[in-house]
């Protein structure tokens, strides 16, 4: 009783005028047991009338007179009502008795409310007229509540299914996760309240009142104001309303003591666990928003290994500001990192594997699962970027050299059909994919750079398009063998090393001199020896590795178990990739050489090849046309 009287006199002096701080860096302390009868007991006011700490905590005036305070005893009347008394009209008025004055709801509807549900104790419904009546008081302390309550709702299954909607409502408490959490000495009912007070745990179901934010806060109320208003301007808050609270994203009955403890990826496991509860469920989350939202996984289709993140990251360190994970100002998809080196990076450059570091198993930096190319194979990245810009110089001089005076063909030049229609409509297709997915690996490698299409657009895209890519090869090779069309990529006659020499004495010399092509195009032989070897390398080594690599790498997690290290595979690809930017260098090159600069260029659109009208006709007609 003393306890509470004392507690009354702190919230009255609280609340008592003229309570300004008079010294800075005053706080807060919370006085009660939790629930809605706990107060604040500010200590600006005593401070102001020039009292001490130890005035209070320590002695009180004089120890010869009165016994020692210690810390243990600063909420009892030993230190509060020896100035707050009703003899002593000089000093500070007294306590009021009257519970109201602080505690106006708890007095308004004392039966429903958590500190009066605090001391009752439900037993587990059995169905016995003799258990429903036997209420345990609060005295027997908030573990044998716990007991009752858990032994149906710790079970895996009710022993008695008393709802008619148990097998869709949520009911089920982890024993081992309750014991070892933050609420595993509270009473079960200092949350869970009857609408009808004691009675309704005695019945079955149990007509309790949903717990709210307001419940949560009659405890956490210390210290979250800019919590609170961060998740009031959350993503959450703006558009669900009061369909959503804080137990749908921290579990009560799993939040635990120390998460600085906690095994980081336990504690991912267990903070994603009640994102996914909702996001995971793509009919739960139209039933929350009212329209049409893609699941976690949909959502996050543009990472590379969606299971390894899920199972490695919190969400909340994507999904809130990077700086303060902690705030609740969960945003949009829009505002979520995208910036893959937020993560992967020197481990002292990422702020998340830096907040990894004081939990244990969360010191190693998250660098396992993903391999930028500038790491994978440094070396491979510089040498094909060398390689890359020597090409593009060299076909650069070779153009200057033809600009020069030579000995030109000034006669008349003929067209003669010779690319089919399916032909030229694979090439372009072919082209327009290449340059797509150039643009798009490129933004994907620097996401940062001010030309980048962004991650999860890049990434989206570079999929979509490898797939379309392997489309439009296979139908290519399905028509070129169904019409016989794929001779023109075999070496047939041209077979040998001197047709090959030929061919690159023509480009070397014979070209700057305006000498006859060694082997011009017919309907029979479209391609010099040059380019048959150059495509029946893309036939059989180029488009197969790129293909295999690109599906491989569409599946992560399928890559991961068939090949090992997946560094390997991203180099592979990596390789891969070079070398069609050698060859997409020289073939957009080598389609100037033609008869005009631009006459390869219109015979890919019109269908026609252009020649000098000394050279002899082709007989026939392009295959499959």
């Amino acid at each position: 009783m003393k306890r509470a009287w004392s507690l009354l006199l702190l919230a009255l002096l609280t609340a008592w005028p003229g309570t300004a701080l008079a010294t800075s860096g005053g706080t807060s302390l919370r006085y009660g047991g939790g629930g809605q009868g706990t107060v604040m007991f500010d200590g600006r006011l005593h401070a102001s009338k020039g009292f001490r700490c130890e005035d209070c905590h320590t002695k009180l005036f004089d120890t010869k007179k009165v016994a020692h305070i210690t810390m243990a005893d600063h909420f009892t009347d030993k230190a509060c009502f020896k100035c707050h008394n009703n003899t002593n009209k000089t000093d500070p008025m007294a306590a009021s008795r009257d519970c109201a004055t602080c505690h106006r709801k708890v007095a308004s509807n004392y039966e429903t409310s958590t500190d009066a549900m605090a001391g009752i104790i439900a037993t587990a419904f059995t169905g016995d007229d003799t258990a429903k009546a036997v209420l345990l008081t609060g005295n027997q302390g908030a573990t044998a509540q716990s007991t009752a309550c858990l032994s149906c709702h710790g079970a895996a299954t009710p022993p008695k299914p008393v709802t008619e909607r148990g097998k869709t409502l949520d009911l089920h408490v982890d024993v081992a996760d309750y014991r070892h959490g933050a609420h595993a000495n509270l009473p079960c009912a200092t949350c869970h309240t009857g609408q009808k007070g004691a009675e309704s745990f005695t019945q079955a179901p149990h007509a309790v009142v949903r717990p709210d934010n307001a419940t949560c806060l009659s405890c956490h109320n210390v210290g979250l104001a800019h919590q609170i208003k961060a998740f009031g301007q959350s993503a959450h808050a703006e558009k669900l309303k009061d369909k959503v609270s804080c137990g749908n994203c921290h579990n009560p009955h799993a939040q635990p003591q120390k998460p600085q403890q906690v095994a980081y990826a336990s504690l991912t496991a267990m903070y994603n666990a009640q994102c996914l509860a909702c996001h995971d469920n793509a009919a739960k989350l139209k039933e929350l928003s009212g329209k049409d939202v893609p699941d976690a996984k949909a959502a996050h289709a543009f990472l590379t290994n969606w299971s390894a993140h899920s199972r490695s990251v919190m969400c909340v360190e994507c999904h809130t500001p990077v700086a303060d994970p902690n705030d609740h100002l969960i945003g949009e998809k829009k505002t979520a990192v995208r910036d893959c080196a937020t993560c992967h990076t020197d481990p002292g450059k990422s702020l998340i594997v830096v907040r990894a570091t004081p939990h244990t198993g969360g010191a190693a930096p998250v660098t396992s699962g993903y391999f930028p190319p500038n790491q994978v194979a440094p070396v491979l990245s510089a040498v094909g970027g060398t390689a890359v810009s020597g090409v593009f110089a060299l076909a650069l001089l070779h153009g200057l050299g033809r600009a020069l005076p030579r000995r030109r063909h000034t006669g008349a030049l003929v067209s003669e059909y010779m690319y089919p229609a399916f032909v030229r409509a694979t090439h372009w297709v072919n082209a327009a994919l290449f340059l797509l997915l150039g643009y798009t690996g490129l933004s994907v490698r620097f996401t940062e750079a001010s030309w980048a299409l962004g991650l999860e657009a890049a990434t989206r895209i570079h999929n979509v398009c490898g797939v379309l890519l392997a489309l439009n090869f296979f139908a290519y090779v399905i028509r070129a063998v169904a019409t016989g069309d794929i001779r023109q990529y075999l070496p047939g006659e041209q077979g040998g090393l001197r047709p090959l020499l030929l061919q690159a004495r023509y480009y070397c010399r014979g070209i700057f001199r305006g000498e006859a092509h060694p082997y011009p195009a017919t309907l029979e032989r479209r391609f010099n020896p040059l380019q048959r070897m150059a495509y029946l390398v893309v036939f059989l080594v180029g488009m197969p590795v790129l293909l295999a690599s690109g599906l491989l790498l569409l599946m992560p997690e399928a890559a991961t178990a068939i090949i090992a290290p997946r560094p390997f595979l991203v180099a592979a690809h990596l390789t891969i990739v070079i070398g069609f930017a050698l060859f997409f260098v020289g073939h957009l090159y080598l389609a100037t050489t033609g008869a005009t600069p631009l006459s390869l260029i219109k015979g890919m659109m019109t269908g026609r090849h252009e020649h000098p009208m000394d050279k002899p006709l082709s007989e026939g007609k392009p295959s499959g046309d």
